[in-house]
């Protein structure tokens, strides 16, 4: 299995229905790549990044939109600040919209590594599928780095999360090595009266004492 894009962050696609994490694990399920892969236009201001594109998106009823993204990105203490608006949203039609980051350095398959959710209780190592339901919170802990990576949502959120492995050939043969932590807030839209979403998002990354 090969990557379809590189393993970066703030990467936005579309997704078909019954999307799970283990199906974007394995490569089962492809995403429409088709913003991933545009060329934004791009302007800083007052220190906030903006970046904008137009697109056809197919919805779940089988229909294609011209749609319109502007995100942007800012940098505010130990805290990034993300933004999401769509626009020209088709009424009464479905879009799965999600946001994909990776985050490397915090390895898996360890007790003292693991997803946490906003009561602090823990959800699996940083290895775990984990398809979480109409939670804005998600918290990934490393507590050997004494790190914590916290994504605080605007809105009701749902996380896939899966581990991104390479194979390696060592001594004892063909081995999976860890690469990174892939975690995707993703959203059901369906636009009934106003053309347009909006959805914010925090990103906090801190050392625990």
């Amino acid at each position: 299995q090969y990557d379809q894009t590189p393993r970066k962050a703030f990467l936005d696609f579309y997704y078909p229905q019954n999307v799970t994490a283990e199906s974007l694990m394995n490569g089962e399920t492809v995403p429409e790549r088709t913003f991933a892969q545009l060329p934004y236009r791009a302007y800083l201001e007052n220190e906030k990044l903006t970046l904008a594109a137009f697109a056809q998106v197919r919805s779940f009823e089988g229909n294609l939109h011209n749609i319109s993204i502007r995100k942007t990105l800012q940098l505010t203490g130990d805290t990034l600040e993300f933004t999401w608006h769509l626009g020209n949203l088709p009424r009464w039609e479905t879009l799965l919209f999600g946001s994909e980051f990776n985050f490397a350095g915090l390895p898996g398959h360890c007790e003292d590594r693991y997803f946490y959710d906003s009561c602090g209780m823990h959800l699996g190592d940083l290895s775990t599928c984990l398809n979480t339901k109409t939670a804005p919170f998600l918290g990934l802990a490393d507590d050997w780095q004494k790190l914590r990576v916290e994504l605080n949502v605007s809105r009701i959120t749902d996380f896939w999360t899966y581990p991104v492995e390479t194979v390696s050939n060592s001594e004892g043969g063909f081995e999976l090595v860890h690469q990174a932590v892939c975690v995707i807030p993703h959203w059901f839209i369906r636009s009934e009266n106003d053309s347009e979403w909006e959805c914010r998002m925090s990103l906090r990354i801190t050392e625990r004492k």
